[in-house]
């Protein structure tokens, strides 16, 4: 996986954090990501679905700072992270 790709994921779910779910895990919060897929699909096509959305929001929590993110993926790989536990709710 590039590194621009991987910085897009780890934006998008850094933005999904910070600015919709406000860094909370809440129930509300499957809802959320679930109706922002759907918008999101809809404008830009595949690639947004709900569960990788859910998997961005994912790799932002595990790499907080956007620079640990690049170098991390390009170590271990970014399928890594899809095969991790997943966390009980959604951010």
């Amino acid at each position: 996986m590039d590194s621009e790709l991987t910085t897009l994921y780890w934006h998008v779910g850094h933005r999904i954090r910070q600015d919709i779910l406000k860094e909370k895990r809440a129930e509300y919060g499957e809802e959320i990501v679930a109706a922002l897929s759907a918008q999101l699909e809809a404008e830009f096509g595949r690639g947004f679905g709900e569960k990788n959305l859910r998997r961005m929001v994912q790799f932002a929590e595990r790499f907080p700072r956007r620079q640990d993110c690049r170098s991390t993926a390009a170590t271990i790989g970014l399928d890594a992270l899809h095969h991790a536990p997943a966390s009980e709710g959604l951010a």
